[in-house]
């Protein structure tokens, strides 16, 4: 029989997006994978300087959802859920992002 706090455990896994994250990735890994994006799409910006803000946080989560894109896959089990994880990298690192760009705008 399978207990109730494994039964809990697989369902909150399974609606939460945090937990599904950080049991495939850790912090420092994930800090390590945001950093190398910000500087991937900072390169962008010296190209096309008039680059919104909403194209440049685009920019670095695609980088960062290639990045982990095997972490997060079940390999065919299931479908892991993309776009929940992308909304949860947005939420997650929106506010750095801004100051990212708003450092590169300012000419910092």
């Amino acid at each position: 029989m399978i207990s109730k706090g494994l039964i809990r455990n697989i369902l909150k896994e399974e609606t939460d997006v945090s937990i599904f994250v950080r049991r495939r990735v850790s912090e420092d890994h994930l800090e390590n994978e945001f950093i190398d994006s910000l500087r991937f799409s900072s390169r962008f910006f010296d190209r096309y300087p008039l680059l919104k803000l909403k194209e440049f946080r685009v920019m670095v989560i695609n980088h960062l959802m290639d990045s982990f894109h095997g972490e997060f896959s079940d390999w065919g089990l299931k479908d892991f859920p993309y776009e929940d994880i992308r909304l949860y990298f947005t939420k997650r690192f929106n506010n750095r992002i801004i100051e990212k760009y708003n450092e590169m705008k300012n000419g910092e």
